[in-house]
């Protein structure tokens, strides 16, 4: 697993948790894609990034960026991060943050990747038994990789299906070694 996922994943649940608290949701979720615009910056990263530059001024930087666009809270939770030098992890914060909103919200966001472009059918089926496996509701999002040769690799949230004849083939020759 990515090790920005594993250093992101339990601030983006602890800001979730706060956001329910808050009943502001909605909210977090504009917070938090600001701050990933904001942190994403590749003006802002080489900042963050410093360790000459002091960590409170840094924070204080990306709060005036932001404005008043983040509540009290969201703005005690850049400083979390600030002290922590977190900054960075801004953007993939704001993704997990969403992906606990779609667990919670009983959907899952699917990403399948074929070695050819699905037509609207084909993703719809395709939704539909993968949602069935799954018991809720799929965001399906496609694309195309034609290294592939032929079939899909399915990504679903930290799980990876590989069902491509590349896939195939890598196992095999894995296989005969």
């Amino acid at each position: 697993m990515d090790d920005s996922i594993t250093l992101a994943r339990p601030y983006a649940q602890a800001a979730y948790r706060q956001a329910e608290r808050e009943g502001a949701v909605d909210a977090w979720s504009a917070g938090l894609e600001l701050l990933a615009a904001v942190t994403g910056n590749p003006d802002l990263a080489g900042l963050l990034a410093d360790p000459r530059v002091p960590a409170d001024r840094v924070t204080e930087l990306v709060l005036d960026v932001c404005g008043d666009a983040l509540s009290a809270t969201m703005a005690n939770f850049v400083r979390v991060l600030g002290e922590g030098r977190r900054l960075g992890a801004g953007p993939e914060i704001a993704r997990q943050y969403e992906t606990e909103r779609r667990r919670r919200a009983g959907r899952s966001a699917v990403e399948v990747v074929s070695a050819y472009a699905l037509d609207a059918a084909q993703a719809r089926m395709l939704a539909a038994a993968i949602g069935r496996r799954l018991g809720r509701e799929l965001t399906l999002t496609t694309s195309v990789d034609e290294s592939l040769i032929g079939g899909v690799v399915i990504r679903i949230g930290d799980s990876v299906i590989d069902a491509s004849l590349a896939g195939r083939l890598r196992e095999l020759a894995h296989d005969l070694v």
